[in-house]
């Protein structure tokens, strides 16, 4: 477990350094939540199910997050840009 934590902190810091952001730097919702409708349509065939399950959230909390009733968490945005990175084409 630690490993893998060790590297999904590397793998988000490197994330930070190819965008030419630091660490302080914040993302904007509308920043995470235009990732989060690509993910959803390019990697994970439309579908909020699919994008809950590779995020660790609960299909509702994806919802709230699209319809606007939710702001999406510091933890969301990081996984949200990270699976970006992995998964689409830049």
């Amino acid at each position: 477990m630690k490993s893998f934590i060790c590297r999904v902190s590397y793998n988000l810091i490197l994330i930070f350094i190819k965008e030419g952001k630091s660490m302080n730097d914040e993302y904007t919702d509308a920043d995470a939540l235009e990732l989060l409708q690509r993910l959803k349509t390019e990697v994970f065939d439309d579908s909020n199910a699919e994008l809950a399950l590779a995020m660790g959230r609960s299909v509702s909390e994806i919802d709230a997050w699209f319809s606007g009733d939710e702001e999406i968490d510091e933890d969301a945005e990081m996984k949200i840009h990270g699976l970006a990175q992995e998964r689409l084409d830049e």
